[in-house]
């Protein structure tokens, strides 16, 4: 149950992904002046503020000297998680809304209208704070006045806060209509009815009531105020850090990326682009050549299959996992799942070899990297730094997945195309910070997806080759690009310097960037101490 706690007593966390503008949060004071705390703030025991930051700086504002406080007893490293998975399920958000959305949809002057009739509440009296005494409901009678249809991802948002023990109350109308925590109220129900939660199912669950004349402004106060959501800036390096590959994704047999030339543009499954092997290879080595960069070999299977057949290759990947066998890889957020730097600087090391060789590669290959990219600075840095280990005779191949802005929620919802039934849920949602970006794997290490329309990956690529083609394979873009135009060498530099000091956790970095520079610098007989970067943007 919430408890009355010194506002003065919350720790704020530097890292909540909300950016407060002056009109929302003049907003959310007139929810609390006339509405009062109807949902309580959310803290770890420590006092360390998981959800309600927008509302505790509304209640300072109001004079509040107390708010309704619930704590979680929470394991420090979950608490960014947490929190973002706070930041989707207190509002009835769909998949695919974002904060600019709802904040249209919320009509201001017909706000007003509806305030106006509601009167003003006292702040720091009883009446104020109506979350503390909530009335617990058989959890059948709250799910069944939900009017809304079945979507998989809010609901599973909400399944993350229930995995955690934290219980947000449903806020409904004495009538019965459910204004706040719909998928909440559905999210318990799945829950009472699963027997793998036998020990912890939800028979009852906590409804805070409110009077009808109030339901239309709650509905719109507790739903449509949604901060812009700035992830791309408390979180960046995070982001960075979890575009590693999973060691459950494992991928059988040899990447799309590396067949799709040589099935003549054709994206087959492993077993039938290898039903003929030797046909195969020797389209492979036609298409390919003989010498091979891998930018991104994520769990680094591919360079068996090359050595194997006599290729030479070059690989690297700046967030390797460090595990032999992937049928010994845990399933759980430990230290052994999670990316190696010893490993990452031995293969830099490796790499970086390879590079000051001078070796010249016939084919530059990013396979299925550029979805792991979650910035554009980023990606342009990756495409910089590939760009220039071509020769006027390479060719850079790879593949991107793919969906139109229409697509995106199809994507988020794992819709099947056939049936038009959703396959799961999965915890995943946009962000705004750039189209196509949508954020998973909140729960343990958030990872995004950069989803590609095919013109901006055409864009990108234009801008280091002359040459390139992008076909589309429904979920996926294949490309190839040759002919590399001059390489501008602040860039170069800024890429490398990027690229060879990736975060780490725990304020650690790949912190290679000087000896990359001077293994390219040997590479293209240049002096990067004489050059000057070009700047890097904010993200």
């Amino acid at each position: 149950m919430p408890q009355l706690v010194p506002l003065s007593s919350i720790e704020r966390a530097e890292y909540n992904p909300r950016e407060a503008d002056a009109q929302r949060l003049e907003a959310l004071k007139m929810s609390l002046r006339k509405l009062g705390f109807i949902l309580p703030l959310y803290t770890t025991t420590g006092g360390h503020l998981l959800s309600g930051h927008q509302r505790s700086t509304a209640a300072m504002m109001l004079g509040c000297n107390h708010v309704p406080v619930e704590s979680v007893d929470l394991d420090e490293k979950f608490t960014r998680n947490v929190n973002l998975v706070f930041n989707r399920a207190t509002n009835d958000m769909r998949a695919d809304d974002d904060s600019n959305e709802l904040w249209g949809k919320l009509g201001l002057e017909n706000v007003v209208r509806l305030a106006d009739a509601v009167p003003d509440r006292d702040p720091d009296t009883e009446a104020f704070y109506r979350c503390m005494n909530p009335v617990m409901v058989p959890v059948a009678d709250v799910v069944g006045q939900v009017d809304i249809p079945y979507e998989a991802q809010p609901v599973a948002m909400c399944e993350k806060l229930l995995s955690r023990g934290i219980v947000m109350p449903v806020v409904m109308t004495k009538s019965g209509r459910i204004v706040n925590g719909k998928y909440r109220a559905i999210a318990a129900a799945e829950r009472s009815g699963r027997s793998k939660y036998r020990k912890h199912k939800l028979t009852e669950y906590p409804v805070v009531f409110i009077e009808d004349e109030e339901g239309e402004l709650s509905d719109a106060l507790l739903n449509l105020i949604s901060m812009r959501f700035t992830m791309q800036n408390q979180y960046a390096d995070q982001l960075r850090f979890g575009a590693f590959r999973r060691a459950q994704t494992i991928v059988p047999g040899l990447l799309p990326a590396y067949r799709f030339l040589a099935d003549n543009w054709v994206l087959k499954p492993s077993h039938a682009s290898m039903a003929k092997k030797e046909d195969f290879w020797h389209r492979f080595r036609k298409n390919y050549g003989e010498s091979i960069c891998d930018l991104g070999a994520g769990q680094r299977r591919t360079r068996p299959y090359m050595e194997k057949r006599g290729i030479f290759i070059s690989d690297w990947e700046p967030y390797p996992l460090d595990w032999r066998d992937p049928k010994e890889c845990p399933e759980d957020d430990t230290p052994e799942n999670r990316p190696s730097l010893g490993l990452a600087r031995k293969l830099t090391e490796r790499f970086l070899s390879d590079i000051e060789s001078g070796v010249q590669y016939s084919t530059v290959a990013l396979p299925a990297v550029l979805n792991s990219v979650p910035f554009r600075w980023d990606r342009m840095c990756l495409l910089a730094m590939a760009h220039s280990l071509c020769g006027v005779k390479t060719q850079l191949v790879g593949t991107a997945r793919a969906v139109e802005a229409k697509d995106l929620n199809r994507s988020i919802n794992r819709v099947d195309p056939e049936t038009g039934n959703v396959k799961a849920a999965q915890t995943l949602f946009p962000l705004d910070y750039e189209p196509g970006i949508i954020l998973g794997d909140i729960n343990v290490m958030p990872k995004v997806q950069k989803l590609h329309s095919l013109t901006e990956l055409e864009a990108d690529l234009r801008v280091f080759f002359e040459e390139v083609r992008v076909k589309n394979f429904s979920a996926s873009h294949a490309f190839r690009a040759a002919c590399p135009k001059r390489v501008s060498l602040p860039v170069l530099k800024a890429a490398i310097m990027h690229e060879f000091d990736l975060p780490y956790d725990g304020g650690r970095s790949l912190g290679m960037a000087e000896r990359a520079l001077a293994a390219f610098g040997k590479r293209l007989r240049v002096d990067f101490t004489k050059i000057k970067a070009v700047e890097k943007p904010e993200n």
